[in-house]
Formats: structure tokens, sequence, C-alpha cells
């Protein structure tokens, strides 16, 4: 399976259905709702966007996939709770054409050889309630999904336009025996200027980011950004349960975090214990390296309470043993020195089971039990690190570690020696 030099001919199929929706979205989505028979219920939205889906819970992005908890909601079921649930319209063939949560929702429309799906918000200036144009931010997008004659999805698309930045994202998919085994990912864009983090490159430094597709100008031209390229090979179990995603890179090289991995059978607590100690066994390697002639006075492990699959901590930051104290020591921006740590694959393997696990345990009304789960493992591993480096030269008397979050929506703590 190569990757793809110039998907011209797919692209042009999304400028112009991105044109039809931009100019009559109200009239489509109408249509949309005037082919509804009949609704359902689900705990999250259903539409089936990914080969994998119902494997694990493909819909995350940019971050690893999570176990696949989402079901449809039944009148006998005594968990259901349609104020965070899903509302989804079926047509005559029984496929989603709708589904809507508490903020946003999908339309999908079904054409003979796949279905576009377009994210719409709600609004009530418009007849059909809805608009393709997010409430909140200049932003709009949909994706399309082409299929084949066995209806698998063959390729997908997310098209979505950021102020004046108009991105396609693709996977194209391989199957054999009836299976995904393979995808490619890249993204193509057309920008109007150079981002402001990138206008002191020269024209030969962009090209490494940047490709044209007709190989002239980068910017108002069509052209794929680099980054994005990856493969991603998925590994069944011999019933046919997905057990692992792997990615790689363009040239070949593994990408440290899976993008999936079944989760051993074995206690949360374990778990818990296991990240906690190879967390704190990389931030002692980092301070033991980074550690000058004198001592540190403080250690700082910053984590998010509310997106843990950031990392846990996502940065480590110090104070020098001649240092003044913030007068907040709570306040991390003061510590001036910032670790580098280095989580690799053993560590990101570990969180990517932490996150999983969060999702089966805790449901969105249990956001609480999920943040004191993620406190624990930061509380364990601040007091594995201090019981590592207590005795050592590379801490001072009056050494101590404070966790922080940083929303602010958990209160920090100290670990003294």
């Amino acid at each position: 399976m190569e990757f793809r030099n110039d998907p011209g001919e797919l692209i042009s199929q999304l400028d112009s259905a991105w044109e039809v929706y931009s100019s009559e979205f109200d009239k489509q989505i109408q249509e949309c709702l005037a082919s509804v028979v009949s609704w359902k219920w689900a705990t999250d939205a259903m539409f089936r966007s990914h080969p994998l889906f119902g494997h694990a819970d493909t819909t995350p992005r940019h971050e690893p996939w999570r176990p696949f908890t989402r079901n449809w909601i039944t009148d006998e079921d005594p968990k259901a709770n349609l104020e965070h649930g899903w509302k989804h319209g079926l047509d005559e063939q029984g496929r989603i054409v709708l589904a809507k949560g508490q903020w946003y929702g999908y339309a999908m429309l079904w054409r003979n050889d796949g279905c576009d799906r377009l994210t719409i918000h709600n609004s009530d200036d418009q007849p059909s309630g809805y608009q393709f144009q997010s409430p909140i931010q200049d932003r709009a997008e949909f994706s399309r999904y082409w299929q084949d004659n066995n209806g698998r999805i063959e390729c997908a698309c997310r098209c979505f336009r950021e102020q004046e930045t108009h991105y396609r994202k693709f996977e194209w998919f391989d199957y054999e025996d009836k299976r995904c085994t393979q995808s490619i990912n890249q993204s193509f864009e057309i920008m109007p200027e150079i981002p402001h983090w990138q206008r002191d490159k020269s024209d030969a430094e962009l090209r490494l980011s940047y490709r044209p597709v007709d190989g002239k100008a980068i910017v108002n031209n069509l052209v794929e950004s680099n980054i994005w390229r990856e493969r991603v090979k998925y590994s069944y179990a011999p019933a046919g349960d997905l057990i692992k995603a792997e990615r790689f890179k363009a040239d070949g090289e593994p990408v440290e975090d899976l993008l999936f991995e079944k989760v051993p059978d074995r206690p949360f607590e374990e778990t818990v214990e296991e990240l906690a100690g190879k967390t704190s066994q990389a931030i002692l390697k980092a301070v033991k390296k980074r550690s000058p002639q004198k001592p540190f006075r403080s250690l700082a492990l910053i984590y998010s309470a509310e997106h843990a699959h950031c990392g846990l901590p996502h940065s480590v930051c110090v104070l020098g043993h001649d240092a003044t104290s913030p007068a907040d020591k709570f306040n991390f921006e003061e510590y001036p020195l910032e670790l580098e740590v280095a989580f690799k694959r053993p560590v990101l393997k570990l969180l990517t089971e932490f996150n999983q696990r969060c999702c089966s345990l805790f449901s969105i009304e249990d956001f609480d039990d999920e943040v004191a789960a993620v406190v624990s493992v930061m509380r364990r591993t601040a007091e594995n690190t201090q019981q590592q480096l207590a005795g050592t030269k590379h801490i001072s008397d009056d050494f101590s570690i404070i966790v922080v979050d940083d929303h602010g929506d958990v209160d920090g703590f100290e670990v003294l020696k």
C-alpha cells in the first residue's frame, strides 16, 4: 500500500461538495431530517466512521484509541441517561442519518458509493435548527467516506476550514481476509500564508515540512504536510479481536506511542502502581542527568487532571539551590528550569493502558472518581521520586516535590522528605 502523491480527483470531489454544503446547508439538512423514520438513543455517537469502530473507540484525534464502551440505550436500561446521551435518526434502510449530542451533532448524507458526515451545530436562526459554521470559532467541517462493493470503507477524508486554511486529512484502508490490515494517513492543505512560527525558515527548509503537489509554490497552492504521513498496521488475535494498532512514520520508523493495544487482564491498582513506578524512574534519570554541582531545592510535577492522556506529568520543572522560593509554591510558572524527561514507550504504553481503563471504569457522571485516580498516580509518582532521591547529592535538605494541576481544578499538594 503506497502513499498518494496527488489525490487531485478526490480533492476536486471534496471541494465541489464543500461549495454545496456551504451554500445549501439548510436545504441539505431539512432533506436529511425528512428521511428519518425512527429514533434511537445511545450513550454516544454510533456512526461507524472507521473500519475498526467497534473493536475499539476509534474516534479520539491525536491520542490513543480507547476500549469500545458505546451502546444503544433501551427502555429497560436502568442506566439510561438521556441528558448526556445521543439521539439518532434512522432512515427506511436502518442507516443513521442524524446523530445529535447536547451541543453538536452529525448529519449523514448517503451516496451510492458511501456517505458524507457533516458536523452540525444548534441554531435558532435556521429553519432546520442547525448551522454548518461553529458558533464559537471560525470553523466548519465534514467527512467523506468512500465504500467498496462490500460496504467497507476504502478511504475517509476529514475536510475542515479553519479561518482561511482548508485542510483535507485522508486515510486509505487495505484489507486481507475480510480484515483491515493497514492504513495510510496523509494531510493536504492550502495555506494563504506561511505559519508565523515558520516564517524565519528558508524555502528549502519549508519544503521539508510541506510538499507542493505540483512541485511549485507553497503559499496559495495545494501542499502535503509531511509530518502527517503515517502508516498504521493492525494485529488481531486468532478469534478476530483487535490486539494492536501500531503507527509508523513514512520512512518505516515506529512511532513511540501505540495507537491502540488491548490492555492486559489485571487489577486497575496494578496499572496505577506500575505507571507511577516507571514514571518516577524516568524523572529520576532526568534529575541525575541535569543536576548541577549543587542540589535542587524543589521539583514541580505539572499535569492536567482533565486531560490525563497528555501525560502524567506532561512537564517537570525544578528550583535550583540558590533560587528564591515563589511566594506561592504552587505557582509552577515561577520554577525557572524545565527538565527534559524522556517518557519512552514503556511509560507511554502504561499511560495508554491507564486511560483505557479509566474509560472502561468511569462514565461522564464519574468525573470526580476519574480525577481521583489521576491524582493517585501523581501522588505515588511524587512519593516514589522523593524516596529514590532521598539521601543523594541531587537534592537539598529542605527538598520537596509539589504536584500541580495546570488548570487549577484540583488543589496542589506537597510531598516532603
